[in-house]
């Protein structure tokens, strides 16, 4: 009999990982760890690239105070052994800014005045806001014939925090003759 010894050599195609829920982070937000974007499935070794070319990533570290609000993408590189290929997977960051919830109003109103928008008394306050508690309208308009005085907050929350402003209500009953 014939023998003939041969040697294989099987090599591991790398793995990048799969993207986890895309992050959503402040613009005030300095230690931005990239790996936290991946489903914790990709092999150790890779790196990080800057697809956008933001100039604010460092080594797995996205710094999103060098950044205006938008959407990044950045990819995650694993290097292979020939004949395998590369492995790379791309994830988004979304850089949101501090929300604005205006200033404090006041309103004082007749039980028999028209509606106020109360969202007009906040001064430059984003839109996109609830209201607590609710109005009838179920919007941010007061009707002084079905919505009683007291205080009403207007709230936004994004990646940056919760930020609220008050509207205080103070509602006179009509005269009666």
């Amino acid at each position: 009999s014939v023998r003939t010894q041969v040697i294989a050599t099987i090599y591991l195609s790398p793995n990048s990982g799969n993207p986890a829920n895309p992050l959503i982070v402040c613009n005030t937000d300095t230690n931005v760890n990239l790996n936290t974007g991946l489903d914790g499935t990709q092999d150790s070794g890779g790196i990080w690239q800057d697809t956008d070319g933001t100039g604010a990533l460092t080594g797995a570290i996205f710094d999103a105070t060098l950044v205006a609000p938008g959407v990044y993408r950045f990819t995650y590189y694993v290097t292979a052994s020939a004949p395998c290929t590369d492995s790379g997977t791309e994830i988004t960051i979304t850089v949101e800014a501090p929300l604005s919830a205006g200033t404090n109003g006041v309103l004082d109103i007749c039980a028999n005045d028209a509606v106020t928008d109360l969202f007009t008394l906040l001064g430059s306050a984003d839109l996109g806001g609830t209201w607590s508690p609710a109005l009838a309208s179920g919007t941010g308009i007061f009707d002084p014939l079905v919505d009683a005085s007291g205080t009403y907050t207007y709230s936004l929350t994004n990646a940056c925090g919760i930020v609220s402003s008050e509207v205080i209500v103070t509602v006179t009953p009509v005269s009666n003759a």
